[in-house]
């Protein structure tokens, strides 16, 4: 990941003394594109830039001193999100024509490396957003078979999916039904992944905000690794602003072609639960 990651920013690090040494070009014509903003492409893009942070819960048991540790984890997060996602796109729009959203399409980057660079920039450029590519594929790929698999220990899933490799370990049909997924979604643009994910995710993460506030009122003396330092009132306060924008990117999701994958989901779920139904009548559930 290390790796990845610092292959993935060599080339705008290579960009900051070039874009220093020339004259830096006027923002004025970067205005909002013409047709009004798009509300749905907007919070999606800024939830997917922000989103994975949630992720640390699922080991913070694990971490020592949770309640110092963590808070301090999360800001150097945040630092390093707000660098690698507002620092590449300024020295991009530092590039002429990049100064004009017309001009930003994909491959963008590309195109302003190779203007500020040269050809072996631009294609340096290239070779780091196949690696970021690579990167973010693999780890999609190797979570959500974690998930399934773990889903069908919790018998949420048909117990086909426990199934790992004896060498390995790898669950094989987990990861080839996640590759199956990924297949039937490559007719669709980055803009509607992006949407059609974080409609998702938008989900996962009201219901995160909703067990929290649940738990807050129910089980106020559990013990937990970290405990968010708000009253009862303030978290309320504090969860309705993301709340907000979970409702508001599900209920405009629903407008757009992602739907027909909401439907394909609903149908998924429905074709797992009979399958679970007929596995369990069958007696297989119970193993392992």
């Amino acid at each position: 990941s290390i790796w990845l990651a610092s292959l993935s920013m060599l080339p705008f690090v290579l960009m900051v003394p070039l874009v220093l040494a020339r004259p830096l070009p006027s923002f004025q014509s970067m205005q909002p594109p013409a047709g009004g903003i798009d509300w749905l492409a907007l919070l999606s893009m800024a939830m997917w830039v922000t989103s994975g942070f949630e992720a640390v819960s699922l080991f913070s048991v694990q971490v020592a001193r949770p309640s110092h540790t963590l808070p301090k984890a999360l800001r150097f997060s945040l630092y390093m999100m707000i660098v690698t996602t507002v620092g590449p796109i300024l020295l991009c729009a530092a590039v002429p024509p990049a100064a004009s959203w017309r001009s930003w399409r994909v491959g963008a980057f590309s195109q302003s490396a190779e203007r500020l660079g040269g050809p072996l920039l631009g294609m340096c450029m290239c070779f780091a957003a196949m690696a970021s590519t690579l990167g973010m594929l693999n780890a999609i790929m190797c979570t959500s078979a974690r998930a399934m698999q773990a889903l069908a220990h919790q018998q949420m899933l048909p117990a086909l999916f426990r199934l790992e490799s004896d060498v390995t370990g790898t669950p094989l049909p987990a990861l080839l039904a996640t590759m199956l997924g990924i297949l039937c979604l490559l007719s669709f643009s980055f803009k509607e992944l992006v949407e059609m994910d974080m409609s998702f995710c938008a989900i996962a993460i009201a219901m995160e905000f909703f067990a929290l506030l649940r738990l807050r009122w129910s089980e106020p003396l559990l013990h937990r690794p970290y405990r968010v330092p708000l009253g009862h009132w303030a978290l309320w306060l504090f969860c309705s602003l993301p709340l907000s924008i979970c409702t508001m990117i599900i209920t405009l999701s629903l407008t757009k072609r992602s739907f027909l994958v909401w439907l394909g989901a609903i149908a998924t779920w429905g074709i797992m639960s009979l399958l679970k139904q007929r596995g369990r009548h069958a007696g297989y559930t119970r193993v392992a």
